[in-house]
């Protein structure tokens, strides 16, 4: 949609708001107003996605992605996923405090909580969990192992992800990659979400690579 469509959408959406005429989900997600944003956003948000046949039409889906610092490569995936899926992501990591809180969870957002993650993949939703923030582009972080737990408790499939682009640019590519081991095939040890987050990340810094490819060595 383009940014002249969005702008009757958004006067719209603004008076159901002052009116009080609007939902929003369990978790406090409006997807009228994702809808509307992401619209809108057209103008000045490009976002290419590539591996988007990996990501299931429906049920509950982690993706694990890299971030530098800021909210770029969140909304980023948001906004690129909402347009070409029709999918809400639920970043994970919003603060959990007015008034940042409240208005991060109307555009999907959680805190990193694993029982909220668990109860969202539980209804099928499509959750994305940020690496360790990076200051070096090409760099993939590391992921708490509690926080993809509920992923092997609901069978959910995950995804690596890897993000590159800029917020001065606009300009955003997505790279979804194969989903990474089912649940079946990880033992249910103390250590199976452990051994989760270093395939994760590892899928995560492969998709990088393609991006950003590791010097040779000199020596």
């Amino acid at each position: 949609m383009s940014a002249p469509d969005g702008a009757p959408r958004l006067k719209r959406a603004l008076q159901r708001r002052l009116s009080g005429d609007y939902e929003v989900d369990l978790w406090g997600g409006d997807a009228e107003w994702v809808d509307t944003l992401a619209a809108l956003s057209t103008a000045f948000l490009r976002v290419h996605i590539d591996g988007l046949r990996h990501l299931p039409v429906d049920g509950p889906v982690v993706m694990v992605g890299n971030r530098r610092l800021g909210l770029g490569e969140p909304v980023a995936v948001s906004v690129g996923i909402r347009r070409a899926s029709g999918r809400m992501v639920r970043p994970v990591g919003v603060p959990d405090f007015a008034p940042v809180g409240p208005i991060l969870r109307r555009l999907g957002g959680v805190p990193d909580s694993p029982a909220e993650i668990r109860s969202l993949l539980a209804a099928g939703q499509l959750v994305l969990v940020p690496l360790t923030a990076q200051r070096r582009a090409g760099v993939a972080g590391t992921v708490s192992p509690d926080l993809l737990a509920p992923a092997l408790e609901t069978g959910a499939v995950v995804l690596p992800v890897a993000v590159v682009g800029g917020e001065l640019s606009g300009s955003w590519r997505i790279a979804i990659g194969e989903p990474l081991a089912q649940v079946s095939q990880i033992r249910r040890t103390p250590l199976a979400a452990a051994e989760l987050a270093d395939r994760a990340h590892a899928g995560v810094q492969g998709l990088l690579d393609d991006v950003f490819p590791p010097r040779w060595s000199l020596g």
